[in-house]
């Protein structure tokens, strides 16, 4: 298995509270085309003590079956960016593990 070329478009990231909650969309670069592979949803929480907020990855075509994890914190002036890692697979599908970043403003 090669190492896949995917791009992230978000739909946005919200923190509300102690919750961190958003979505983005999954593209493979396939012959060099963009081939939509999904919606992915983030659920979360943050610790406002320590701007560190973690959670889960789940499928949104799946009936919001859990299938990865995410970890990040907000930074920069007034907290109004995130960024978090995660990995998550759709095995289901595809059999491929994503693993990535993503910055995103804070909404």
């Amino acid at each position: 298995m090669g190492v896949t070329s995917i791009s992230l478009t978000t739909k946005g990231i919200t923190n509300t509270g102690k919750g961190v909650n958003g979505s983005f969309f999954l593209y493979e670069n396939v012959n060099n085309a963009a081939e939509f592979i999904g919606e992915v949803r983030l659920l979360g929480t943050l610790n406002p003590q320590t701007n560190i907020f973690e959670g889960s990855i789940v499928d949104a075509a799946a009936t919001n079956i859990e299938i990865g994890t995410f970890r990040g914190a907000l930074y920069g002036p007034g907290r109004e960016q995130l960024g978090l890692v995660f990995q998550f697979s759709r095995a289901q599908e595809n059999g491929k593990i994503y693993v990535g970043w993503m910055l995103a403003p804070r909404i």
